[in-house]
């Protein structure tokens, strides 16, 4: 029988065998997963339109006019992240553990008139998204290996053009070699007689590193305590690194070959501005309706790659050498992202200080993104973006009790998943807080979890056995700050 390939322009995963830059680069800089202040993540970040919480200004400028003191704080914090995997029939999980700094803000109320009552300035600091995990992933395969890859990406190319942080590392180790010079096919190390052996063991270790914040300079207006205007400019800033290692062993006979390590370095400095506008609405003393747009993140992104590939044979050749080994240059490339607009609008209940509840929801289509370069495109990539990703909703939720002297806080939200192998990303949260006169000290506690259908190469097999991953993150933040 005829075996199917399965092949997509969109390339699924944590950098698959992708030299050149991919939609899925421009994804990972298009997320955002509020965290802020202990108070705003102890209710999931919802608190867009209840205001007057540093929290909140990232996501709606206009809360930012509903402050009535100024203010200093500074949130940090601890993640631990856990990374379970299951992959034809092996299951495990790996543990990866990091301080974190989600929030630091100064507020400044100024005192007007009767009719503009407040104007507000702010400048904070937002952390948006945690890259920080580490995953490995062992299995066995008995229906590919990434050699059918490398002879997939090889066929029709001559040897002296194979790319050389993929496939031409292949041709150097000896793991793919020339079938028929006359149309270049290839033939892989793991076929013999014209029969290609499979059952190898397969794993993967990838170590990410990094985080993305926005540094925010805002200002609000607050006229008769009923309407309240606001506009921040962001400057975003993402520092991403990828170090993964890849490789099979245990070939069944007669493969001659014994095993392979192909391993990869990715380091992303990214930076960008974005503009925030938002009004919050006071009908009545006990109900805020808010509404905030967010232009897209204008992004610069300079990439570093390199890779490398060691191939391991059970006999040698005819200089007795059993093992090859082949570098990639250091590649560095820039190019430009631009991220989706996005819409806010949310509800904020205020029942006599005793209680306060807030509902919002975003509204985003990731097939909006855009890459740019110089010299290069992008046509597939960004055709890949608009068919493939999807337009999402985000919802978040939380309520705030209000004892008095203490404070307890509960929510939860829902960000959609962006494209299909990704599911949605979930947070619960919950979380105290303590005032003694002017100054509070606030604690939050975060479980965030998604899951991932997970794929070492594209193309592969559609039969072939994939690992199914799932991310648990749990983190604890702490705010100390005080009012004058």
């Amino acid at each position: 029988m005829k075996r199917v390939w399965v092949v997509l322009i969109i390339l699924f995963g944590v950098n698959i065998l992708s030299f050149s830059q991919n939609e899925l680069d421009a994804l990972r800089y298009s997320q955002v997963y509020y965290y802020g202040t202990s108070r705003s993540m102890g209710m999931a970040g919802a608190f867009s339109a209840l205001g007057a919480d540093a929290g909140s200004f990232v996501i709606n400028p206009a809360a930012l006019g509903l402050a009535k003191f100024s203010d200093f704080s500074f949130t940090t914090g601890f993640k631990m992240a856990q990374t379970y995997y299951n992959f034809a029939g092996q299951s495990n999980y790996d543990l990866k553990y990091k301080l974190t700094i989600n929030n630091l803000s100064a507020v400044f109320v100024t005192h007007k008139n009767d009719v503009l009552k407040n104007l507000n300035f702010a400048i904070t600091y937002n952390r948006l998204i945690d890259f920080n995990n580490y995953t490995t992933i062992e299995g066995r395969n008995d229906k590919g290996s990434m050699i059918d890859y490398f002879v997939y990406m090889s066929d029709g190319v001559p040897p002296s053009q194979l790319s050389p942080f993929t496939t031409g590392l292949a041709y150097d180790t000896y793991l793919t070699d020339v079938y028929d010079s006359t149309s270049w096919t290839y033939i892989g190390a793991n076929t013999v007689n014209d029969t290609t052996y499979y059952g190898e063991t397969q794993r993967k270790a990838i170590n990410n590193i990094g985080s993305g914040g926005s540094y925010d300079f805002s200002v609000a207006l607050n006229v008769l305590d009923k309407i309240f205007f606001g506009a921040s400019l962001s400057l975003i800033s993402m520092d991403y690194t990828s170090v993964s290692s890849y490789s099979e062993q245990n070939f069944p006979d007669p493969v001659e070959i014994k095993s392979f390590n192909f391993n990869e370095n990715l380091h992303d400095e990214v930076s960008g501005y974005a503009v925030k506008l938002g009004v919050t609405f006071v009908p009545v003393s006990f109900v805020r309706l808010s509404f905030a747009a967010h232009t897209p993140y204008f992004l610069s992104v300079k990439d570093i790659y390199s890779s490398s590939l060691d191939s391991h044979w059970k006999t040698p050749d005819l200089d007795n050498n059993y093992d090859y080994f082949s570098q990639s240059p250091n590649n560095t490339y820039k190019y430009d992202v631009t991220t989706p607009w996005r819409a806010t609008a949310g509800i904020g209940l205020v029942f006599k200080k005793l209680l306060a509840v807030d509902f919002e929801a975003d509204y985003l289509n990731y097939k909006l993104i855009r890459m740019s370069a110089k010299d290069y495109d992008f046509y597939n990539e960004n055709k890949a973006i608009s068919e493939n990703f999807y337009q999402t909703k985000n919802f978040r939720g939380g309520a705030e009790l209000n004892l008095g002297f203490m404070q307890i806080r509960g929510g939860v939200a829902k960000y959609g998943a962006p494209y299909q192998r990704l599911k949605d990303y979930w947070v619960y949260s919950g979380g105290l807080g303590v005032r003694i006169s002017r100054m509070y000290f606030d604690i939050a506690f975060n479980y965030r979890t998604q899951q991932e259908d997970y794929r070492f190469y594209v193309p592969y097999y559609e039969d072939e056995p994939f690992p199914k991953l799932t991310y648990k993150n749990y983190f604890i933040s702490f705010t100390l700050g005080e009012k004058f």
